[in-house]
């Protein structure tokens, strides 16, 4: 049986996967944008201009430059270029201690713990700060006007990819099992076998979203989540406001729509067998997530500029 025969400890153990693809964080940030009042979001650009960088963007905007001007596209790169500065300062060899400082590998998960089919609901301390605490210290800062415009505009990156990375399941929970008593690192030490290939749980969640980084493509999937999931339907954007209670959010999603329900029964580590009801649902569940995630992202930024 896959039940945690120990006590609860320090649950620090990284999730390496980023959570969503790109193309997934990127959909949720053309929703987000498409939230934010004109004068809002003429800040968002004006800050994202001062971003460190701002000169690849362009560059790389050149390609779409037909079809998609640059302020969106510096709004969609920047919620992806917190997962690049990770690649890019830290590598294949993962986020020790000297990196953690400069990249904040540990800024992009919490794990609160699942055991025997059942969440834990108290937040173990982390030994590095962990989501909640730099979606709290980065809102502090983008609402910062007295902070330099580097920073902020940083700040405001690491939003936009936090948020996201909030409402998906799997940084928000790990499993603890006679395999990983000390969990399975939100996914990436489980296994499920879908389509006749086995993939980590935690990557076949990020790939969800769609796996083609393309404006396009980004600006389409929030279009259809704008319809399919409108504000007023959601009611738990009116009854979680704030980093924990989306974290505690997702970590009861992750119990209830991430782990396939064989799970806890199953025997040895072996890849899960997921059928196409579990597909159909974890599916429906990316994009509500997706769409939950967005309306709560322009909601942030709305406060933290919206008065200056």
């Amino acid at each position: 049986m896959r039940a945690a025969a120990v006590a609860i400890a320090l649950f620090t153990a990284g999730s390496p996967a980023r959570a969503w693809n790109a193309a997934g964080h990127e959909a949720i940030a053309a929703l987000a944008y498409n939230q934010l009042t004109p004068a809002t979001r003429s800040k968002v650009d004006a800050l994202l201009a001062r971003h460190p960088a701002v000169a690849k963007w362009d560059s790389d905007h050149t390609r779409y430059a037909r079809k998609f001007d640059l302020a969106s596209y510096r709004f969609l790169e920047a919620s992806v270029w917190p997962d690049e500065l990770r690649t890019e300062r830290c590598g294949p060899s993962g986020c020790d201690a000297a990196c953690n400082s400069v990249a904040h590998c540990s800024w992009h998960y919490t794990d609160l713990p699942l055991r025997d089919s059942h969440p834990e609901p108290r937040r173990m301390a982390p030994e590095r700060p962990d989501l909640i605490v730099a979606l709290t210290e980065t809102q502090h800062t983008l609402s910062d006007a007295n902070a330099p415009e580097a920073v902020r505009a940083e700040a405001l990156a690491w939003m936009l990819h936090l948020v996201g990375d909030a409402h998906q399941p799997l940084h928000c929970a790990t499993a603890l099992t006679h395999e990983h008593p000390r969990g399975d690192s939100g996914g990436n030490d489980t296994e499920v076998q879908a389509d006749g290939h086995a993939v980590k749980l935690h990557a076949y969640w990020d790939a969800l979203l769609g796996t083609n980084r393309r404006p396009a493509n980004a600006t389409a999937l929030a279009s259809r989540l704008l319809r399919e999931h409108p504000a007023g339907e959601l009611p738990e954007l009116r009854s979680a406001t704030g980093a924990l209670s989306w974290v505690l959010e997702g970590q009861q999603y992750a119990l209830s729509n991430a782990y396939p329900s064989g799970f806890w029964k199953a025997d040895g580590p072996g890849p899960i067998a997921v059928d196409a009801r579990y597909e159909a649902q974890a599916r429906q569940t990316a994009e509500r997530r997706a769409a939950v995630a967005g309306y709560r992202l322009a909601n942030v930024i709305e406060k933290a500029l919206g008065s200056q």
